[in-house]
């Protein structure tokens, strides 16, 4: 039988069969690689967004523990009670109280169920970072101030930027001075000077020390101890610019005014985006009245409305007679991703102290926006330290 000789240089070329395997193998391996990196990119962009969520919640929380930790520092924890006072202010003087946001605050109230996040408002040395000065003298309700307050080598050195924001007299700032005997005037500042050294507090004049008085001025005034005071407070709103995304609501720090009510135009600090809760837990307060043996009393994590209710009583509210006995709370912010993720399923809040899982932007759209919860503890030094009691 005779041979079939290949001819010289001719190669054999693949079968179709062949063609369709290798097709085949290809489409599986680009298939695989595909969904490894949607899946690597997935991953990718929810690490991203854990971390936007960390540092919003982060940069909140070590703002409120600073401030909270000032609560009442060179101030009082409750000018109603407090021994040391002189004189009873116009407006009553806590170091802390709570209220509730408004309803209209959270979107989507039928799904984002059991949502009223707390406000809290503040007193104590936020302006001045501590600084005392001394006076020169005091006359009528004019202090003047010992003018080494001005030389950059004095322990008391304050600049005259400082100054200004730390008695301006636009309504928002008290002057806290401070006799001898360590009792305290706290009234509002009517007119201050750095040219001068000078500060002007609301009439009438500064009370003198007569025989028999426990507090007041005695002689010219000399020596005694002025800082500024005034009202902060924290609370969420919604982000009402025009290029704001919808529903946006963020964790703001502002200033009040003297009654403790009316914020300070202008004011107004964004701490956190996209926050949509503030709340705590573990609320500690010290129930012994005589002042002499700590009794700690803890409010139940889901007895938020002991804290204080839509009403504003409670603990910590406006006509509370307990707010100075807090002696650490565990502070709680939660805040949530910039844009829903289409693939993530809503899940509602069961109460007001439940985890929150999830967060509905924008009803009817499919998905939800991921949530981080951060929690800090903060020890209430100064009210600790002071320990003012209504009953002694």
């Amino acid at each position: 039988m005779a041979r079939r000789l290949t001819s010289p240089g001719r190669v054999r070329g693949f079968t179709l069969f062949e063609l369709l395997v290798a097709v085949l193998v290809a489409a599986v391996l680009i298939a695989i690689i595909y969904a490894i990196y949607i899946s690597a990119s997935k991953t990718f962009r929810v690490q991203n967004m854990a971390m936007e969520m960390q540092a919003q919640a982060r940069f909140g929380l070590e703002h409120l523990r600073r401030d909270f930790g000032n609560a009442g520092f060179l101030a009082t924890p409750n000018s109603a009670i407090d021994q040391a006072i002189c004189e009873q202010p116009i407006t009553a003087l806590k170091a802390i109280t709570a209220t509730r946001s408004p309803g209209s605050l959270i979107p989507n109230p039928a799904v984002n169920k059991n949502f009223k996040p707390l406000e809290f408002r503040l007193f104590g040395d936020y302006a001045g970072g501590g600084r005392v000065l001394f006076t020169k003298s005091v006359i009528g309700n004019t202090i003047t101030l010992d003018p080494d307050f001005k030389l950059a080598t004095s322990p008391t050195f304050v600049s005259q930027a400082d100054f200004e924001d730390m008695f301006k007299a636009d309504g928002s700032r008290y002057a806290r001075l401070v006799d001898k005997d360590q009792y305290s005037i706290i009234r509002p500042i009517s007119a201050s000077s750095f040219d001068t050294g000078t500060i002007t507090l609301s009439a009438p004049g500064i009370p003198t020390k007569d025989p028999g008085d426990v507090c007041g001025v005695s002689g010219f005034g000399e020596g005694l101890e002025v800082n500024s005071t005034h009202f902060i407070r924290y609370r969420l709103v919604r982000d009402t610019r025009a290029n704001a995304p919808p529903n946006k609501t963020d964790l703001i720090r502002e200033q009040l005014r003297n009654d403790g009510i009316t914020p300070v135009q202008s004011s107004q600090l964004v701490i956190a985006e996209y926050v949509v809760d503030l709340g705590g837990y573990d609320f500690a307060f010290d129930t012994d009245a005589t002042g002499l043996a700590p009794v700690l009393t803890f409010t139940p994590t889901n007895d938020l409305g002991a804290i204080v209710n839509d009403g504003g009583v409670g603990l910590l509210g406006a006509t509370s007679t307990t707010s100075q006995d807090l002696r650490f709370v565990t502070l709680k912010i939660t805040v949530r991703t910039a844009s829903e993720d289409p693939e993530l399923t809503h899940r509602q809040r069961t109460s007001l102290s439940g985890p929150i899982h999830t967060f509905d932007v924008e009803q009817g759209l499919e998905g939800a926006s991921r949530t981080m919860t951060m929690t800090s503890k903060v020890m209430m030094t100064t009210l600790a330290v002071r320990n003012v009691k209504s009953i002694l």
